[in-house]
């Protein structure tokens, strides 16, 4: 999976496809949420926002995500390993989003051009 916590560069994780583990990852009770129509699946904390979490990362153009996150496949309604190829995507996807927020406010860099890029990559899909 793509694991993304608050204010680091994104990474890749091996973990167990069961609750526990996916738990543990997320810092309690996950929730499944599809902003893409590809078959991936962000999962993060169920409450993360009503237990005030760290702000972590947009999730689209109206949300935002709290506290570590992870991104995996999905098929037949399962949780499954990304393709390399949604990988790098969606690592380039997060990482280009903490330099937006690294940079926001300064100017002078074209990370919003990079971020349109990507997001037409995905309409792709």
């Amino acid at each position: 999976v793509l694991y993304v916590q608050p204010g680091k560069y994104p990474e890749e994780r091996i973990v167990e496809n069961d609750l526990k583990s996916m738990q543990k990852l997320v810092g309690g009770d996950i929730e499944s949420v599809a902003p893409w129509r590809a078959n991936v699946r962000v999962v993060c904390n169920q409450k993360g926002k009503l237990n005030g979490m760290p702000l972590n990362r947009l999730l689209g153009d109206y949300d935002i995500l709290t506290g570590s996150f992870f991104i995996c496949g999905l098929r037949n309604g399962n949780f499954i390993s990304l393709t390399d190829e949604q990988f790098k995507r969606y690592e380039k996807l997060y990482a280009e989003y903490a330099t937006l927020h690294d940079y926001f406010g300064r100017g002078g860099n074209d990370v919003m051009k990079r971020l349109k890029d990507i997001k037409r990559a995905q309409a792709a899909d």
